[in-house]
């Protein structure tokens, strides 16, 4: 038996190689699950915990996670297959934002966005970035609601 999340991982990680080596015909679950494994980049290495703020928290139909460590932003990289699943551990002695994973009303990862923290108390957050999978542009309603994510870690 397999976690639901280990699904969606080996999944996704079969789907985005680039080279897809050739399955033996025997090859089960533990095959994909072991060559999925081997594959994890730099997931050997120590963990380290990432600045961030706010809490889990849902805007609308749509629940948003800070990402408090790199494993964790590496993890939603790899959901979303895009940049973040090869992020540098180096990058978090002056990391200047913070990561945040959003999930569609079905709890299925759909897009991660970056901000900076407020610069003085009672600003609002500056949302740097925002993409789907594989990077893509994210609609306007994302936008929205990653905003108003922001403005709510403000008020409490």
């Amino acid at each position: 038996m397999f976690a639901r999340t280990e699904l969606e991982d080996v999944l996704t990680w079969w789907l985005l190689m680039t080279v897809q080596p050739r399955v033996p015909a025997a090859a089960g679950w533990t095959w994909f699950l072991q060559r999925y494994r081997e594959d994890l980049p730099g997931e050997t290495e120590p963990n380290v915990a990432w600045p961030t703020f706010g809490r889990p928290s849902r805007v609308g139909d749509t629940e948003v996670e800070p990402l408090a460590d790199l494993h964790a932003i590496r993890h939603s990289g790899r959901l979303l297959g895009n940049c973040l699943a090869r992020f540098e551990a180096s990058r978090a002695e002056n990391a200047p934002e913070a990561f945040f994973l959003m999930r569609d009303q079905k709890e299925r990862p759909c897009a991660v966005f970056s901000a900076r923290p407020p610069a003085k108390a009672n600003e609002t957050p500056w949302l740097c970035d925002l993409r789907r999978r594989f990077n893509q542009p994210a609609e306007e309603h994302l936008w929205a609601v990653a905003k108003a994510y922001l403005a709510q870690t403000v008020q409490g």
